[in-house]
């Protein structure tokens, strides 16, 4: 489940160019999952960068009573 999500745009996205999605978990803590990425032209231009952090949801467990 996304907690805070931010993202900043550099520059405009054409999508019939060639791009890449870069990403990366930088930390855990317990369910708490820090992200960061980018999106990147052919030249190695960053087109947007982005972080987040998302919380894991597990499945409830249910009681036999």
């Amino acid at each position: 489940m996304t907690r805070h999500m931010e993202v900043d745009y550099s520059a405009p996205f054409h999508p019939s160019r060639p791009s890449s999605l870069k990403a990366r978990v930088t930390h855990n803590e317990g369910r708490k999952h820090w992200t960061e990425a980018s999106i990147v032209n052919e030249e190695g231009t960053a087109l947007a960068t982005g972080k987040g952090l998302f919380i894991e949801v597990r499945p409830r467990q249910q009681s036999n009573t």
